[in-house]
């Protein structure tokens, strides 16, 4: 067992979380590549091997292991209670129908965005690209419309933790790189009550992104549009699209305090 700060840790679990991470990011692995990207003795690696495929939690195919199906149930059990997804799924279906763009659901946790839901309207983009996406949660906040919506609502100590623990990497020449220039930004939000993205992730994509808060006011995630820039110019991205999101993430919002999903 291992000390971290106050409190205690099983070095034996964050072993395994570390192992379930390696294949994660390798899409399976062998026992010597992941030698390569752990701190643990061989032997120590085929218990944590033999253990996880007990439990299913990863499986075998020949010299190679990857993740296992029971992975898959967790992760649903997970999406499935959370409340923003619960009373959001039906209104992200609506608002892409609606705007005929590509809406999102997605919460913040340790500084991480997660998407838990996102549809497809009329005219996708990479729809491939966004499925893939979900797969490993977004560690940039400062360059999307739903991790700004977010930030807008988190008190200033939390936003200066973030910032120190991800930096303000730059995704394209259009992200927002300077702190006193996001804050000036969130400020912007906070007061039109949605945030803007134009080519910050993406070079050529726009967002619209509104946060979606719980019935003590905390923000509990946000919903988002993006398009190619050519789908959203002029009074619909600055106007008509921002109505719809802010309408959506209202509903959801009501959704979750009424509990009615």
């Amino acid at each position: 067992m291992v000390q971290h700060g106050n409190s205690r840790r099983i070095q034996s679990v964050s072993n395994a979380c570390e192992i379930i991470e390696v294949l994660r990011q390798t899409g399976g692995t062998t026992i010597s590549e992941i030698d390569e990207e752990v701190s643990l003795s061989m032997g120590s690696i085929h218990t944590q091997l033999a253990t996880l495929k007990d439990h299913g939690y990863i499986v075998q195919k020949g010299h190679k292991y990857c993740l296992g199906p029971e992975l898959i149930t967790l992760g649903e059990h997970v999406r499935n209670n959370t409340p923003v997804y619960a009373g959001g799924k039906d209104e992200i279906d609506e608002l892409a129908d609606k705007s005929g763009k590509t809406a999102f659901l997605v919460i913040e946790h340790k500084g991480l965005l997660f998407n838990v839901y996102e549809s497809f309207g009329d005219k996708p983009f990479a729809p491939q690209y966004y499925q893939k996406k979900r797969e490993i949660p977004h560690r940039h906040l400062h360059c999307t419309s739903s991790g700004k919506a977010i930030l807008s609502k988190l008190p200033e100590e939390r936003i200066e933790e973030i910032i120190k623990q991800h930096g303000l990497d730059s995704m394209t020449s259009e992200t927002i790189t300077d702190r006193e220039t996001l804050l000036d930004e969130l400020d912007e939000t906070r007061e039109r009550g949605y945030s803007l993205a134009d080519g910050e992730l993406i070079k050529a994509i726009r967002g619209v992104g509104v946060p979606v808060e719980n019935d003590d006011r905390d923000v509990v995630g946000a919903v988002s549009v993006s398009a190619p820039r050519e789908y959203m110019t002029g009074d619909d991205f600055y106007e008509e699209t921002p109505k719809l999101v802010m309408k959506t993430a209202s509903t959801i919002g009501m959704n979750i305090q009424t509990r009615t999903y």
